[in-house]
């Protein structure tokens, strides 16, 4: 889903919205649970997710990740999860990030438009955004705005 660690760690089963039948991980400045976004409230995002995601993510009792504090929670993520990833991913450091990095790249294929996926990963920019996975050899056709 393009998620940070820290908002992975953070996420709980009530930020699941349903709207016309379509789910929505709604990513958002929590303050009452101690939860704040990297970028504050320009990094505030609703991503599109599958029914059956949203069941299983609704299935978890409070949080999406195990353990009691969200320090707890991202150090299980990056321990652990991580641990589990290098079984697939054995050459790689910090494979949250580089499952954030595909994420993005992805959309950007698929879609072709780097406003959307920056809104998406939550950035600030869409210069943020074509700096860190837009590629030169990728089909996606920049916007003449983005040279000058």
């Amino acid at each position: 889903l393009g998620l940070r660690p820290r908002e992975i760690a953070g996420m709980r089963k009530t930020w699941i919205e349903e709207r016309a039948g379509q789910h929505f991980l709604c990513v958002r400045q929590r303050p009452e649970e101690g939860f704040a976004l990297k970028t504050g409230s320009r990094g505030e995002r609703d991503i599109g997710i599958p029914a059956a995601m949203a069941a299983e993510l609704l299935a978890c009792d409070d949080h999406a990740i195990p353990g009691g504090t969200p320090y707890m929670r991202y150090n299980w993520l990056m321990r652990v999860f991580n641990n589990f990833l290098r079984e697939f991913m054995p050459d790689r450091d910090q494979l949250l990030y580089t499952l954030r990095k595909q994420a993005g790249s992805d959309w950007l294929v698929a879609t072709g438009k780097i406003s959307l996926v920056s809104k998406l990963l939550g950035h600030t920019s869409a210069a943020v955004t074509l700096r860190h996975y837009a590629t030169w050899e990728s089909s996606v056709t920049l916007p003449e705005s983005l040279y000058k």
